[in-house]
């Protein structure tokens, strides 16, 4: 339903990201309170690939979560997957841009 942007409060935003733990928390409270589903995460990779960093992986605690990634003009969407094929926690889904003015399916 809705992309929620969050900080950075990575030491090192530049080159590495972390999701602020205030508004994660607060997401998956509301989450399990009946509010909206958390369906994964985003991020850019803004000098590299649109696969997941072994960064990524090491913070991949989430079975099920999809992680979208942008960079250099592309956008690749994975799964949060223990034993996954990228970096032993990541699968790819493919992602459909349907052309429409609202967006992906």
């Amino acid at each position: 339903m809705e992309a929620v942007e969050t900080a950075n409060v990575s030491p090192d935003p530049s080159t590495t990201f972390e999701i602020d733990p205030a508004a994660l928390f607060s997401a998956i409270r509301a989450e399990r309170a009946g509010g909206p589903r958390i369906l994964g995460h985003y991020h850019s990779h803004p000098n590299g690939s649109a696969t997941p960093s072994a960064r990524d992986a090491a913070m991949a605690l989430q079975p099920g979560r999809l992680w979208l990634i942008v960079a250099a003009g592309e956008a690749r969407l994975w799964r949060e997957v223990p034993g996954g094929a990228m970096h032993g926690a990541f699968d790819p889904v493919e992602l459909v841009v349907d052309g429409a003015d609202d967006g992906c399916t």
